[in-house]
């Protein structure tokens, strides 16, 4: 019994010192972000509120919870419970120096990730994996003479140095004992309820102070403000570092293709349906209308429901009245409905892609590639539009952080970029704000002076 009762003891002990860690850590994630926000105060936007950055610090808290706990993990193994299974085993100062350490990398981080946003706009990001490739003695001496190595390796020192002091102060604090009650039920039914909050506590932070994954919050959808400052200020230097891994993983991941100069005049001829003297691929992509002129429309709709299943519209269903506002529009003379529609890939951005730039899905992360933005690709929706005489503007629901559509939009043509921070809303999730509010801020911006087309 006393044997049971020791472990306990010490593992209720344990987790109080992780938690005051994980409370510290997290405190550190916040400061620095704040930090990031006054320092670099001249990017954010003229339209930027003080709603704005509160919904920016907000957001980075939650998101800042994943972080922490990353990182504290490694306490809570080598530290909690090893202490418990094997007493002794490990020493008392392990937790402070890990402490240490990641108070350390984190203030490193924290100095070097605002020359970085100076120059990319962006904090770490997949081109941090260029580095490797980089001159190095070249880099090396620009960092110490353009970017003041020296100095911010002195701030970072000066920092961790005065934030390891403080977190000394911090785990030193008193720590409760472990409850002792007079019957047996009482103590199982105390430790059984630390084991149900802990578990609970795991999820809270495993999704960024949410419950569920419809509420999760990750570094691809917490872009929620109007300004693009803001959104890259939610991020801490954990969840950027992590984003640019990513990204570098999945540009690495594109296959490439592989074109013979001579089957791309076949393939050429081919689609233009006849011969065709030239080697630019605008001359094989040329096409003329069918029939007469029509009047031009003042707007042009093209409304992309993903997973937006066609059996409410049909004819046999209609007495459900689940979808009458979309039949309403398709029963317009001016409006096209294709029934039968095949999607472009297997995710959501490969749809996107193959909607903007006309290309056929082939394990190409377009959105990350340098050549998606020195122009439009000749086959992009966008550009033809504006041949026509319209001003071409994309509506999405979601964050605009989320596989760099707005970038991507913009760089393949489009003129104007609406996402979930620029749409008024009073509900949404993960995925972003209601269908009925992405409509609202549409129908709103109808009284256009010219012709408009809207995605």
């Amino acid at each position: 019994m006393f044997f049971l009762v020791s472990r306990w003891e010490e593992l209720f002990n344990n987790i109080q010192q992780d938690i005051k860690l994980f409370v510290f850590v997290l405190g550190i994630f916040c400061l620095f972000r704040i930090g990031f926000i006054i320092i670099l105060n001249s990017y954010i936007s003229e339209a930027a509120t003080f709603q704005d950055i509160a919904m920016a610090l907000y957001y980075g808290i939650r998101i800042s919870l994943k972080s922490t706990g990353l990182v504290v993990a490694a306490s809570f193994i080598l530290c909690t419970l090893l202490n418990v299974f094997n007493k002794g085993a490990i020493g008392i100062n392990l937790r402070y120096i890990l402490g240490c350490t990641y108070i350390s990398l984190l203030s490193l981080l924290f100095y070097a990730r605002i020359p970085y946003y100076e120059q990319f706009h962006m904090g770490f990001n997949q081109l941090l994996f260029n580095t490797f490739n980089d001159d190095v003695p070249a880099l090396f001496y620009t960092l110490v003479e353009q970017y003041k190595l020296p100095v911010r390796l002195l701030l970072t020192g000066v920092t961790a140095l005065a934030l390891c002091r403080l977190l000394k102060v911090w785990l030193g604090t008193k720590t409760y004992h472990l409850p002792r009650f007079s019957k047996w039920y009482g103590n199982i039914a105390f430790r059984t309820s630390l084991l149900i909050i802990a578990y609970y506590l795991v999820i809270f932070i495993r999704f960024g102070g949410s419950m569920t994954y419809a509420y999760n919050i990750d570094w691809e959808n917490s872009g929620v403000t109007k300004d693009e400052f803001l959104n890259e200020a939610i991020l801490d230097d954990v969840q950027a570092l992590y984003r640019a891994y990513t990204l570098h993983e999945r540009v690495m991941a594109s296959t490439g293709l592989d074109m013979d100069p001579q089957r791309m005049v076949e393939y050429g001829t081919y689609v233009a349906g006849h011969p065709v003297d030239s080697q630019k691929v605008d001359d094989f992509l040329k096409k003329e209308a069918q029939g007469g002129k029509i009047k031009k429309p003042q707007h042009v709709f093209l409304i992309i429901g993903e997973s937006y299943a066609n059996w409410p519209l049909l004819p046999q269903y209609k007495d459900l009245n689940i979808a009458n506002g979309m039949r309403n529009i398709i029963a317009q003379e001016d409006a096209a409905y294709v029934p039968a529609f095949l999607p472009n890939g297997m995710s959501t951005i490969s749809g996107i892609m193959g909607i903007v730039t006309g290309l056929a899905e082939a394990n190409l992360y377009l959105t990350y590639l340098p050549e998606s933005y020195k122009e439009p690709y000749s086959t992009s929706l966008a550009p033809q539009m504006k041949k026509l005489g319209y001003k071409p503007r994309f509506w999405y629901a979601g964050p605009t952080s989320w596989e760099r559509v707005k970038d991507f939009t913009l760089a393949q043509g489009f003129e104007e970029f609406y996402g979930m921070g620029d749409i008024a809303s009073q509900s949404g999730n993960v995925w972003g704000c209601d269908d009925k509010y992405l409509f609202q801020a549409v129908a709103s911006g109808v009284d256009h002076p010219t012709p408009t087309f809207d995605v």
